[in-house]
């Protein structure tokens, strides 16, 4: 009988022994190579709960994701993220902690720190129920710490499937993330006031849908590298460096009421498709330089310091209110769209020195307390052609800053435009006798800038007149009257349509049709092929040499002449002189 209970106790110990064992029993994570019990691992995936993949975590209805079934989960997750990464690090001093290829679920419920009355009057803090997340309660000092005070911190390889708030953390060490894909957001936000953040952060060749700061103070750097989607930042101070570089193309940066103590960079981008710096003070040197900004907004920004937009192409941008204090650079920055620098102020050198504008640009409203540097500007990247002002005070500002310089090459080019201007604004109906001068002014000579044009009416009319003059003379007078006025009509059509040509096709359609109207006259009945005729006719003077009557035709003809030859002189000398 003893013999017997002897076996089956024997034989109950040893039942007991395995199942302890079996639930002591632990498993190999093939990610990071270390132990884990049943709880803390997926034998399917033969990965920790670290490591594991976890689209099974949660399901999706409506377009949410809903973790719901997987509370325990999750509660195991943050436990051992507590134990491997914030215990340690309070028992264990270190250099750098470091999360590699950890997939992070849903966070847990975060808590305010408040003073819970019970029913018995007696009140305690809710100290322990803080310990979540990053961070974990401390029985011994009754404190909560996390992760980020206690050493330099690298996240490498992570994946964060919700949102990220790293709002509630003292952060007093340099923070990386390097290769990190973030599925939704990341948060550092204190909705009341500033809270400050003294470490560096980087984001290296991290795939982030949006960032989103507010009432931050940075005290060290903070740098974008390689990938950036979409970043907003409100109300933050940046006492650091600003970096973002590397990157193709980046959806949205938008900063607002923000202030920036060192230099700001946005360097080797290729797009951006919306850039908004409103109500932003930069203290230091910017430099937004080679991108494209497909949208742009400047709306009451201060620029301390150097702004240096170099080759930056802009499409729709806005720039009002905007001042800048110190030298501001477009050097070959290409503008695709109107552009207006509303209430603008210019303290400083502004450099526009080969910028494109491909539409209008407008400084009506611009302050340039020092002249800007404007030589170069085109419609086009290519070849030179005039810009197009919107309204006749921007090529006077133009044109003004070329004379203080001396330029007066370059000035009679935005006189001419000045002249343009002009004559848009003037109303046939209202000042038909300006209307007029100006009209002619233009068909003539360009407003004096186009001596081929001028030398194009000159020849011209003398070949006309010469024709006319002739007719008078010859049989068939009927027949070769309607031929002058044809052949009249046609000049003044191909001059007035020559006109409106830019410089380099009107320049050889003239030549053209000049050589076209001589042969048409040498072979009339003038036959005045070697131009003797021509010659004394283009004469302004010939007639009171030679003490012949004038008649009234051929004095309206020497008083145009006169004036042309007049035009001709101005617009040769239009290089050195305007006058």
């Amino acid at each position: 009988m003893n013999c017997l209970k002897a076996i089956k106790n024997f034989a109950n110990c040893k039942i007991n022994r395995q199942l302890i064992e079996h639930e002591k029993k632990e498993y190999t994570c093939k990610v990071c190579n270390e132990n884990f019990e049943d709880k803390y691992f997926d034998k399917g995936q033969n990965k920790c709960i670290l490591h594991c993949e976890k689209d099974d975590w949660y399901i999706v209805k409506n377009g949410n994701e809903n973790w719901r079934l997987s509370e325990k989960k999750i509660d195991y997750f943050w436990h051992i993220i507590q134990e491997k990464y914030i215990n340690v690090g309070k028992k264990n001093s270190r250099n750098e902690t470091i999360f590699n290829q950890i997939i992070f679920p849903k966070h847990q419920k975060d808590y305010e720190y408040e003073v819970i009355e019970d029913e018995h009057g007696n009140s305690r803090d809710n100290m322990i129920d803080m310990g979540t997340n990053f961070c974990d309660y401390n029985y011994e000092t009754n404190q909560i710490i996390n992760v980020f005070s206690n050493a330099e911190t690298k996240f490498s390889e992570c994946i964060f499937l919700q949102d990220i708030d790293l709002s509630r953390y003292s952060i007093e060490k340099n923070i990386s993330f390097i290769n990190c894909t973030f599925k939704k957001s990341l948060f550092f936000s204190n909705p009341n006031i500033k809270k400050e953040i003294k470490a560096k952060i980087v984001f290296n060749n991290c795939d982030i849908n949006k960032f989103f700061f507010q009432n931050i103070v940075f005290d060290d750097d903070v740098i974008f590298e390689n990938k950036l989607n979409e970043l907003q930042c409100n109300k933050s101070i940046f006492s650091n460096d600003f970096n973002i570089k590397n990157i193709n193309k980046i959806e949205s940066i938008d900063f607002f009421d923000s202030i920036f103590d060192k230099e700001f960079s946005i360097n080797k981008v290729n797009y951006i498709d919306n850039l908004s710096l409103n109500e932003s003070t930069f203290k230091n040197k910017v430099r937004i330089k080679e991108i494209s900004l497909f949208k742009s907004d400047f709306y009451n920004v201060t620029f301390s310091d150097l702004a240096d937009f170099y080759k930056t192409t802009f499409f729709t941008t806005n720039f009002n209110k905007t001042d800048f204090n110190d030298i501001s650079v477009f050097t070959e920055a290409t503008f695709k769209e109107n552009v207006e620098f509303k209430y603008t102020t210019f303290n400083k050198l502004s450099i526009f020195r080969n910028t494109v504008f491909k539409k209008e640009v407008d400084l009506t409203d611009s302050i340039f307390n020092v002249k800007g540097n404007f030589l170069g500007i085109s419609s086009n990247k290519d070849k030179y052609q005039d810009i197009k002002v919107s309204n006749r005070e921007t090529a006077r500002i133009i044109k003004d800053s070329f004379e203080q310089q001396n330029n007066i090459i370059e000035a009679n080019k935005f006189y001419a435009l000045e002249m343009k201007e002009m004559e848009k604004e003037l109303k046939f109906t209202k000042r038909p006798f300006e209307w007029l001068v100006f009209k002619t002014h233009s068909l003539a000579s360009n407003h004096s800038q186009e001596w081929l044009l001028v030398l194009f009416w000159i020849i011209n009319l003398t070949f006309i007149t010469t024709y006319l003059s002739h007719e008078l003379f010859c049989e068939n007078i009927i027949k070769h009257i309607d031929r002058g006025f044809t052949f009249f009509g046609g000049l003044v059509t191909l001059g007035v349509v020559f006109s409106k040509f830019n410089e380099f096709y009107r320049n050889i359609a003239i030549i053209i049709s000049t050589i076209c109207i001589y042969l048409f006259y040498s072979n009339s009945y003038v036959n005045d092929s070697n131009l003797k005729e021509f010659s004394n006719m283009i004469n302004p003077f010939s007639i009171m040499t030679k003490g012949e009557e004038l008649s009234f035709g051929t004095l309206i003809y020497k008083i145009i002449i006169a004036y042309l030859i007049y035009q001709l002189i101005v617009s040769i000398r239009q290089n050195t002189r305007r006058k």
